[in-house]
């Protein structure tokens, strides 16, 4: 009995002798010739029916991602539109937060006014109260009743100006009584700021050029701090509540000039 090495060999022998053998029969050429071109035609065909298999793989995928980007583009121009409204209201909004920061600042302004006004009214008819510790004989004085010495010395500007002072005050200073009539220019404001004290000391200097011994006061409910400074280095008297600050070094200063 052969092992089965030497029967792999029989077979490799007849094997190889095989071609040889037929290579002379006509008919197991042909044979062979149309097994081997059945069995490539249908390679052939396998691989066709595979490409055309991914190819509709490919399209059906190709619709998917088409229709996902036919809705990303919806859900985008759906964005769109909803951003486009939001800044339509959010340009509402700040038109109507606009006026209505007009609306309070004005509404501001007009309560500044009335109470400086209020004020004004409240100095005028307490001038003894508030500056009678300061000066005897203390009286509210109307600047048309100086319009004559002031027009013969002031420009019209000036003149003009002084008219418009909120409260002109005359006495005699009681820390030194044999000295002459003082007047108090005063300006009034709810919160006293730099332009108060600059009003003040450019009236006060108005008065002392047409011929008055005059010392600028300003007075209010408040001060600002840039104010307060200011009106110290300008010597302006600071009337607060009723409460007189600076009073002595103002008189000093604006007497003596």
């Amino acid at each position: 009995m052969l092992s089965a090495q030497e029967v792999d060999r029989v077979c490799e022998r007849v094997l190889s002798d095989l071609p040889q053998a037929l290579g002379t029969d006509e008919r197991f050429r042909r044979l062979v010739e149309g097994i081997a071109s059945e069995v490539a035609d249908r390679a052939c065909g396998e691989r066709l029916d595979r490409i055309e298999a991914a190819l509709e793989r490919l399209a059906a995928a190709q619709a998917r991602t088409e229709e996902r980007l036919e809705r990303l583009e919806a859900t985008v121009a759906q964005l769109a539109e909803a951003q486009a409204r939001t800044e339509e209201r959010v340009n509402r909004l700040e038109a109507a937060v606009e006026r209505l920061t007009e609306s309070v600042l004005a509404l501001t302004n007009t309560v500044a006014g009335m109470k400086g006004t209020m004020l004004e009214i409240n100095y005028r008819q307490k001038v003894g109260a508030y500056f009678g510790p300061l000066l005897r004989r203390v009286r509210v004085v109307e600047p048309q009743s100086l319009e004559d010495q002031l027009e013969a010395r002031l420009s019209r500007e000036e003149f003009v100006e002084l008219l418009r002072l909120d409260l002109l005050v005359s006495g005699v200073p009681r820390e030194a009584p044999a000295s002459s009539e003082v007047y108090l220019a005063v300006e009034v404001s709810g919160v006293v700021d730099r332009t108060d004290v600059e009003r003040a000391s450019r009236r006060a200097d108005a008065l002392r050029r047409a011929g008055f011994v005059a010392v600028p006061a300003v007075a209010g409910e408040g001060v600002t701090a840039g104010a307060e400074a200011f009106a110290e280095s300008q010597h302006v008297a600071l009337v607060l509540d009723g409460v007189v600050r600076q009073w002595e070094r103002a008189l000093e200063a604006w007497a003596a000039s």
